[in-house]
């Protein structure tokens, strides 16, 4: 017995040890892109808590991934600190699963190397990681009520997708808080609050604008494309890999019968997992009220990305832990459905892993170098400032002028004030570039080349990224003063 406790032991750690070390690997290889740099400017060049506060307004996000950043950029400055602390996160996330969840061994292996846990909540670094880590500490102190509900309080700290889920997962351990006292709730409850309050953006926020209620067809396609992607992850092997479907194209029209397929995969996938539940139908009840609830969210607020949609997947699983504790072993549809699962999400993270690390994810840290060696002693002009914005999270000390607000910064302010300069013509580019400069030139950083006839000199060019409008060409303007 205590031979193969031992055994086990020491297989849970050289599991654990080969997570940590191609983890560590992969994130060596990736370029972060915008999303994962916006949180970092944000947290860089806020100086105290007070301003970062004020600075996240528009990103309709809790801040708790933001306020951990904003500690690491006390002490450093280049975007890898970022990688780091996220390289611990999903380590973390990765340890209470293989140490913890009660499903067999092989379950727990394929899970942390899928596509989902391994890939969009481990190699891209944003707060994603850090709401997967929180509900898993959820069902690990499940029979603890303080530990888990302060669990559950940090989840919807993390990110909007916590702030979705933590409501019915609270109603699914509710029955395992035997003698809880109010104190657990009226923490969860704060928490909770304090976090939907957080992601409450001014009126001017530019994104996910009100409630889309009417009947979309392309919409429901690409919520039901979603749904189909987070239970079975297929990717194409294709430099533009990512929300990429192998199943599913992005446009339904032009493909026979992609739609009814999405139906097809969606609700087989969904009825395995409901027979797996059967046992308990009030775990079914909240399995249905948590998809209602994320579904719902994409369909009427905001359609999201396979990084959304994938916490439909991360949702099955406290549903199937919870079922395992309840039964000495899952039934053969529970088993079924997770090998499914599990074999496309590894297919899915191999692929998305060997084009990482064969191809830039954005060509923003190479741009910043372009930038550092061509740029000295000249006008940094971005356009648009979404894209440029990467870049600049490779420039601390280099500031960045944004055509759309008419002033240097880092960071992009989501705001309707700069959609309206957005979309500038190639020839107003240019002149509003040409009259910044002082010393005669400018350098102009661009997400897609200029035509031929405008007389600026290309620098560098950097076409290649995964993703696409994260290509940049970098441009001298003017004449040189003498």
């Amino acid at each position: 017995m205590e031979r193969t406790l031992k055994r086990e032991a020491s297989m849970l750690l050289a599991v654990q040890g080969l997570y940590m070390l191609l983890l560590g690997l992969a994130l060596l290889h990736h370029e972060p892109w915008r999303d994962e740099i916006q949180a970092w400017l944000l947290a860089r060049d806020s100086s105290t808590l007070g301003e970062l506060w004020r600075n996240t307004r528009y990103e309709g996000h809790p801040l708790l991934w933001h306020v951990a950043l904003w500690v690491v950029t006390r002490f450093f400055q280049h975007p890898v600190a970022m990688q780091a602390l996220h390289w611990i996160v999903a380590s973390a996330a990765a340890w209470v699963f293989l140490r913890y969840a009660p499903f067999a061994f092989w379950v727990r292996v394929g899970w942390l190397f899928g596509y989902f846990p391994f890939y969009e909540y481990g190699v891209i670094s944003r707060n994603y990681g850090l709401t997967l880590l929180f509900l898993l500490l959820a069902l690990k102190w499940s029979t603890r009520p303080t530990g888990a509900s302060i669990s559950l309080a940090l989840a919807s700290n993390s990110s909007p997708m916590g702030v979705l889920l933590v409501p019915p997962l609270a109603l699914a351990l509710k029955a395992k808080w035997k003698g809880a006292g109010v104190k657990s709730w009226i923490l969860l409850a704060v928490g909770w609050g304090v976090a939907v309050w957080s992601c409450i953006p001014p009126t001017d926020y530019e994104h996910a604008r009100g409630l889309f209620l009417g009947w979309e067809p392309f919409r429901a396609y690409y919520i039901l494309r979603g749904l189909a992607f987070s239970l079975l992850p297929l990717l194409r092997y294709d430099l533009h890999f990512w929300n990429n479907t192998l199943l599913f194209p992005f446009d339904f029209a032009g493909v026979p019968f992609a739609f009814p397929l999405a139906i097809a995969v969606a609700a087989g996938m969904a009825a395995q997992l409901v027979t797996a539940l059967w046992s308990s139908r009030r775990l079914i009840l909240i399995w249905s009220l948590g998809l209602l609830i994320l579904v719902s969210f994409f369909y009427v607020k905001f359609p999201g990305a396979a990084r959304h949609h994938g916490f439909i997947l991360v949702w099955s699983v406290p549903c199937l832990w919870l079922a395992r504790d309840l039964e000495t072993s899952l039934r053969s549809s529970g088993h079924l459905f997770l090998a499914l699962s599990l074999a496309a999400g590894l297919q899915g993270s191999l692929v998305a892993t060997l084009v990482d690390w064969r191809h830039p994810f954005s060509a923003g840290k190479d741009a910043a170098r372009s930038v550092s060696l061509h740029c000295k002693g000249a006008p940094l002009v971005g356009h648009t400032d979404w894209a440029a914005s990467t870049v600049a999270g490779f420039l601390p000390d280099q500031r960045v002028y944004y055509l759309t607000t008419k002033a240097y910064g880092s960071f992009v302010v989501w705001n309707l004030a700069r959609v309206r300069r957005e979309f500038l013509s190639e020839q107003e580019i240019v002149a509003e570039a040409l009259n910044l400069g002082t010393s005669g030139e400018t350098c102009l950083l661009l997400n897609r080349p200029l035509s031929e006839q405008i007389p600026c000199r290309l620098l560098a060019a950097l076409p290649e990224a995964i993703v696409g409008d994260e290509a940049f060409w970098l441009y001298r303007c003017g004449t040189p003063a003498p």
